[in-house]
């Protein structure tokens, strides 16, 4: 049985974020998605990070399977025997191993989000999804490099930091765009 990333989000509706409790996972089934960013293009915090998106939500898959997929791959993923939970307030599906994880052959373009209300992008609202948004670095922080963790502002003024990771993406040493 398919589910789609927001149903499987869903199952996560009443586990608080601070918390460290998981649900398990006991039906067979499976969720399809396109990886948005993975180990293999490291733009994450960790090289287990494989980000995947479909039409309904986006979520992060913690596993080793990380280097077989790239950006616009699609994924299946079996949920049985893995488990749903939030780490530092991420929410993340950890599969019961690598081989829950498969390619399907399938290429294609990510679709990127619109963000229109930057508070919707702060508050979390498309976490773990591909986004465009018109955004900027605060005057303060202009002198930066992306390794820096510049602060960003949108366009209504909702701020967030944009943690990059230093060792990771090779432009984390650029200074920040002008």
């Amino acid at each position: 049985v398919y589910k789609s990333v927001k149903e499987l989000r869903d199952i996560a509706k009443d586990l608080d974020r601070n918390s460290t409790d998981a649900i398990d996972i006991k039906e067979p089934w499976i969720v399809k998605g396109i990886v948005i960013s993975s180990g293999s293009n490291p733009q994450t915090v960790s090289n287990k990070n494989l980000f995947i998106q479909d039409e309904t939500a986006g979520i992060l898959l913690y596993t080793d399977a990380y280097s077989n997929f790239a950006f616009g791959d699609e994924v299946e993923v079996k949920l049985k025997g893995g488990n749903i939970k939030y780490y530092h307030q991420l929410l993340q599906f950890t599969p019961e191993n690598t081989a829950m994880v498969s390619g399907t052959g399938r290429k294609e373009e990510p679709k990127a989000t619109l963000v229109e209300n930057g508070e919707d992008f702060v508050k979390g609202t498309f976490e773990s999804m591909y986004v465009k948004m018109t955004a900027q670095v605060v005057s303060s922080d202009l002198e930066k490099t992306m390794a820096d963790s510049p602060v960003i502002e949108t366009e209504d003024g909702a701020s967030f930091l944009m943690y990059t990771r230093s060792e990771g993406p090779s432009w984390s040493s650029q200074k920040v765009p002008q």
